[in-house]
């Protein structure tokens, strides 16, 4: 069969299956010898693919049609009497199964607790919002927002392939979350699995297009001949996560704006959206941006708005150091400052600021973390001396696995601070000397050994550098048993070793980085932060904190804080944060605090001795506007619509709850929901009769209820609503003068409900073919010239396989540009007598 004749009518392919082919969670279907439920059927160039689910059981399948060719079971026009238990269980089955067009078909049934503000991102995208970025404060929930949105496009046949970007250490927690809280199916793409996608023969579909979810680290899909294989895909859907971190990075934000002006639909997440950079959040702001199209829509929420502050307890501990560390400390900061103020104006001296940053920063890790510092800033400015050529590091393996953010910065400690090279290394041998001589005493190591010996319950130490969380694990493995660490030089692998190791209690203390920590959730077993320094960022802390005050914590969360006493950590930066913290508890939002305090602002306080001020006028919560309005803010509308629709899962979920000890079937919750339905798509209506003095106010005759259906032009399910209907007391209708009723009943009922679905499904699906028109102009290039060889002919194969990859580029924009005029229309209206109650007189 050509592709041409599948793809003539809709009314051919269903003369093909013998059957008018089912709407999407309508009727049931036989094939392979079982019962099958379609949840959503997908149109491909020469095929559909049908998604089931077995109708009394929780089995999914994904058949392709004419390949296998499902058979309609009609349903059995024959009445069935049953129990007064299974009518009114099967009565709240159907209530639990209907929903409108405004209503969400998966949240009921996602392993979630519901809050409504969670609810705000997916129904904007309903309505049609292209773009979103989820900016909420850490820990409260922007994966699942993110879950949520697609496991409810994939339900409606909107997301038929979704790609997730995250950082390489998040991208196996997006496979369980996205497994375990939503049902769905996604794999983990890296360079192992692309060369087994690439193995199988397909001359149509790359390796990326064969996978519906895809999760690749951010790292690996900026490489160029991973982007090249992705040429050839449009994604429904992508999803961004710690999408700030693709803002700064040249290469990752080239290849994040690639795809994203290739994709349908963009979602953005990060919870730090500005971090004082204004160029840079406008670049966020910007992802995916096509012309003329609305602006990106922000969801930004704080604990306070969502009622989840005043759950933790910052504690400062003040560690009083050694006189060796006094001395130290004292001529570390002569010296960083003689070089602060030698290069304040000149052009060139960048670098040796922000060596000295690195100087200031590795003193607050420890003395032994600063000698090491110290002697290879010696060591290279010493070789400088004898011009000695710097050999550039070359990374080995896969840098997708690896992060280096945590690992000493060599190359900045290079750069030499005063003119005379000679008089810098005679200071920097004399704080040499001093720092080993205070290494003999580390104050902060003995006092976080203390605090852990009196907390004696899991703690996650926070450190900036790679090296100092090594020395700590040394040193405390002896005194506080099995320790996990985790930091940017471990592999994917090692990492989720090391986070299942501490989460299952194997290991009492988890050492971490920022570079390998960001986006896990530890909150399962652990309530207990120590930071050893305070970092430059404040937002840091905010993000540190965050691994363990989140959603699900039980428990009030205590944070630790290590300053050494009468250092710049403890004249500028203690007291920032104990002013942040403050300014935070009155107003809900920290990271909006200090949102425009970058580390460059930090670092002027500290190298000049003066305080940072607090703006708490940026602490409102609001959505932050970039400039040029490339921001949008929420409706209160939306907000409404979620606080409602939540209302109405709860009560969804307390009848799904109760499905299993009404029938007495051993069956519970959505499975025996399933069972019910599944009864009631082979035989209805089920009738039952109410005994007498039971009616509880109810007039005698029949009690019918129906479901109408309403359906697109492509035949998929829009909108669906249950209507009752009294047939009268003298019990004289038959069931088919009953099934006549309902169809009148339906038609003058369903008039105001139709124009409304119309309306509003009409104005997305406008929505939606305006971004594929513009994806298609933006994407359209011409063909370049071809110069064959005169024995190789490469090039020409080239020239074909993308004058086909064209073609069916073009094919599949007019295909989904008239799948998208039918979504704008109204196919059909059903009405279903289902359940008819039987009052006497």
């Amino acid at each position: 069969m050509s592709p041409a004749a599948w793809q003539q009518t809709p009314r051919r392919r269903a003369g093909m299956l013998q059957e008018t082919p089912p709407c999407a969670g309508e009727g049931l279907v036989v094939v392979r010898g079982g019962r099958w439920r379609v949840l959503a059927i997908a149109s491909h160039e020469d095929c559909e693919a049908w998604r089931l689910a077995a109708a009394d059981g929780a089995d999914t399948a994904t058949l392709l049609v004419p390949f296998d060719r499902p058979r309609l079971l009609r349903r059995d026009p024959l009445q069935r009497l049953v129990s007064r238990r299974r009518w009114m269980a099967s009565l709240g089955a159907v209530i639990a199964s209907t929903t409108g067009h405004d209503e969400l078909r998966t949240a009921a049934g996602a392993k979630i607790d519901l809050h409504p503000y969670q609810l705000e991102p997916v129904l904007a995208c309903l309505e049609g919002v292209p773009r979103v970025l989820i900016a909420d404060e850490v820990g409260l929930g922007k994966t699942i927002q993110a879950g949520l949105i697609i496991s409810e496009l994939a339900a409606r046949g909107e997301a038929e392939r979704v790609l997730v970007v995250a950082p390489a250490g998040l991208c196996t927690q997006w496979r369980v979350e996205l497994e375990e809280r939503f049902h769905l199916e996604p794999a983990v793409v890296d360079a192992a699995a692309l060369r087994s996608l690439a193995s199988w023969p397909s001359v149509e579909a790359g390796p990326w297009q064969r996978v519906a979810v895809a999760i690749a680290s951010v790292d690996f899909v900026k490489r160029p001949e991973v982007l090249r294989g992705m040429s050839p895909a449009r994604y429904d859907l992508l999803v961004v996560d710690e999408a700030h971190g693709c803002a700064h990075a040249r290469e990752r934000s080239a290849a994040i704006g690639w795809l994203a002006r290739r994709s349908r639909r963009v979602v953005l997440l990060t919870a730090t959206p500005h971090d004082g950079d204004a160029a840079a959040f406008d670049a966020l702001c910007a992802t995916g941006r096509l012309d003329d199209e609305p602006p990106l829509l922000v969801f930004r929420r704080t604990r306070r708005s969502v009622g989840s502050a005043g759950r933790r307890r910052i504690h400062l501990v003040r560690v009083r150091l050694s006189p060796a560390e006094e001395a130290l400390h004292a001529a570390l900061e002569r010296y960083t400052s003689r070089v602060w103020r030698a290069r304040a104006t000149d052009p060139g001296g960048r670098n040796a600021r922000l060596a000295m940053i690195v100087l200031r920063k590795r003193a607050a890790s420890g003395p032994t973390a600063l000698l090491l510092s110290l002697a290879r800033r010696l060591e290279w400015l010493s070789r400088a001396q004898e011009d000695a050529t710097l050999q550039l590091q070359l990374p080995l393996g896969s840098e997708a696995d690896f992060d280096v953010e945590d690992a000493q910065p060599d190359a900045l400690l290079a750069a030499p601070g005063l003119e005379d090279t000679e008089t810098e290394c005679r200071a920097l041998r004399r704080l040499v000397d001093a720092a080993r001589a205070a290494a003999a005493h580390d104050s902060k190591l003995a006092s976080l050994g203390r605090l852990l010996s009196r907390a004696r319950e899991p703690a996650i130490v926070f450190t900036e550098y790679r090296d100092t969380l090594d020395r700590l694990a040394a040193c405390l493995h002896d005194a506080h048993g099995p320790i996990a660490t985790l930091h940017g030089g471990m592999s994917v692998g090692e990492r989720d070793a090391a986070v299942r190791a501490f989460n299952s209690g194997r290991a009492a203390t988890l050492l971490a980085t920022d570079a390998a920590a960001h986006g896990l959730n530890l909150q399962s077993g652990c309530r207990l932060v120590v930071n050893v320094e305070l970092p430059w960022n404040p937002v840091r802390l905010e993000q540190r904190i965050g691994r363990v005050d989140r959603i699900g914590q039980a428990r009030r969360v205590h944070g630790f804080n290590l300053v050494a006493a009468g250092t710049c950590e403890d004249r500028v930066l203690a007291r920032l944060v104990a002013r942040i913290g403050q300014a935070g508890h009155s107003l809900g939002s920290v990271e909006s605090l200090v949102g425009a305090l970058g580390e460059e602002d930090v670092a002027g306080a500290v190298f000049e001795g003066r305080n940072l001020e607090v703006d708490g006028r940026r602490g409102s919560g609001e959505t932050r506007q970039a400039e040029g309005g490339s921001a949008g803010s929420v409706t209160a509308g939306i907000v409404e619509a979620a606080q409602r629709e939540a209302e109405r899962l709860e009560r969804v979920r307390r009848l799904l709850r109760g499905h299993g000890d009404r029938t007495g079937e051993g069956g519970a919750g959505a499975k025996g929901g399933d069972s019910l339905l599944g009864g009631l798509e082979r035989r209805a209506p089920w009738v039952t009769i109410l005994r007498r003095g039971r009616a509880h106010g109810l007039a005698s005759g029949l009690w019918c209820v129906c479901r109408v259906s309403i359906t697109d032009g492509r035949g998929r399910l829009r909108d669906q609503k249950l209507l009752a209907l009294r047939a009268g007391a003298d019990g004289a209708h038959s069931i088919a003068a009953l099934h006549r009723a309902i169809e009148d009943l339906a038609a003058s009922a369903s008039t105001i409900r139709v124009s409304e679905v119309n309306r509003r499904v009409a104005a997305a699906a406008q929505a939606l073919a305006a971004r594929e028109r513009a994806i298609a102009a933006a994407d359209s290039e011409p063909p370049l010239p071809v110069q064959p060889g005169l024995f190789d002919r490469r090039a020409l194969a080239v020239a074909e396989r993308s004058a086909r990859e064209r073609e069916r580029a073009a094919r599949e924009l007019a295909a989904r540009l008239a799948g998208l005029e039918l979504a704008a229309t109204v196919g059909s209206v059903r009405a279903e007598l289902l359940l008819v109650l039987v009052v006497p007189a």
